[in-house]
């Protein structure tokens, strides 16, 4: 059993950027998202952030003009190479800020999952 056979929630790949804040709302890094779900996201950074820092993550998601602002904590982190790996668990998310990402989620799993149509030629020459 993988580790994405353990996951309680279903990640998207992003590549999404995203600015991080400290809680008085001093920018702290700038950051690239590497994966997504409903209850944190993975990111990139060239800034080391301690296990358990609370920080803000501003990104905008689904072409939307307004950025989300949401609330976490550092939950774990992987050096690689001159960069960090981090994860990231949403501490407070609002409903309008969930749902968002909800759909975000549900939108990056229908692109992946939609199949091309496959038409025979009876259905093109119907179709011409």
């Amino acid at each position: 059993m993988g580790l994405e056979d353990r996951r309680k929630q279903r990640r998207v790949r992003s590549c999404m950027t995203t600015k991080i804040y400290n809680q008085s709302g001093k920018l702290l890094a700038r950051g690239q998202i590497e994966n997504i779900c409903e209850n944190g996201l993975c990111f990139f950074a060239d800034t080391e952030f301690a296990i358990g820092s609370p920080v803000i993550f501003e990104y905008k998601i689904g072409g939307l003009a307004s950025p989300l602002k949401i609330i976490s904590k550092i939950v774990w982190e992987k050096k690689i190479n001159n960069a960090f790996m981090h994860g990231a668990k949403f501490e407070k998310v609002g409903f309008w800020q969930r749902l968002r990402i909800k759909r975000y989620i549900k939108m990056c799993l229908n692109v992946v999952r939609k199949p091309l149509i496959k038409r025979s030629v009876d259905q093109r020459s119907r179709i011409s």
